[in-house]
């Protein structure tokens, strides 16, 4: 995430949206206070739990 949120045109983009799958270090509190801290622009953004990366491809 800091090699992408550090070039442009990230670093300068007003939002930019990261698709992360549904582990749990990505689903905690503390995962988004770690991402609001080093980056207030990032937004994480998680598929349904019950769905597969291929079902929401073919969506």
């Amino acid at each position: 995430m800091n090699q992408v949120m550090t070039s442009e045109p990230y670093a300068s983009a007003r939002r930019v949206f990261w698709i992360v799958d549904n582990g749990a270090s990505h689903r905690n509190w503390a995962a988004t206070a770690r991402r609001n801290n080093a980056f207030s622009n990032a937004h994480m953004v998680h598929p349904p739990v019950h769905a597969s990366w291929l079902n929401q491809v073919e969506i």
